[in-house]
């Protein structure tokens, strides 16, 4: 099984520990990319 794999059947085992990091990186392996957002200073 798969680095990807395992992440996906932890993913789904809806764990109360699932990091953002993991979400992003699980996210990344569906090519969704993440937008950092910078405050606009007035």
């Amino acid at each position: 099984m798969s680095k990807k794999e395992k992440l996906i059947e932890r993913f789904l085992g809806m764990p109360s520990d699932f990091h953002y990091k993991e979400m992003v990186r699980l996210l990344n392996y569906h090519n969704f990319k993440e937008v950092e957002r910078h405050q606009v200073q007035e």
